[in-house]
């Protein structure tokens, strides 16, 4: 009987055991999905933020040609006479 009641013990510990590693294995699946998902994003964060960087440069440069262009504007005094 104790050994019936041992083996029982054992083959349910072992079922026990096994449910675990298999849970433990589908969050480490899911931990990874997310880790993926996050890099994806991040990479394709950054290279918006580089493209727009590059639109912005060449706006500001064309504004900067812009105003080297255009001739600069007289101020007139006002003569004091004095």
């Amino acid at each position: 009987m104790k050994n019936a009641a041992k083996s029982k013990a054992e083959q349910k510990y072992a079922e026990l055991q096994k449910k675990d590693m298999s849970l433990l294995s589908d969050i480490e699946k899911a931990s990874k999905v997310r880790s993926e998902k996050s890099a994806k994003l991040r990479k394709l964060r950054l290279e918006k933020e580089a493209a727009d960087k590059v639109v912005a440069d060449a706006a500001a440069q064309k504004a900067k040609d812009e105003r080297a262009a255009k001739p600069a504007k007289r101020v007139r005094r006002a003569s004091t006479a004095s």
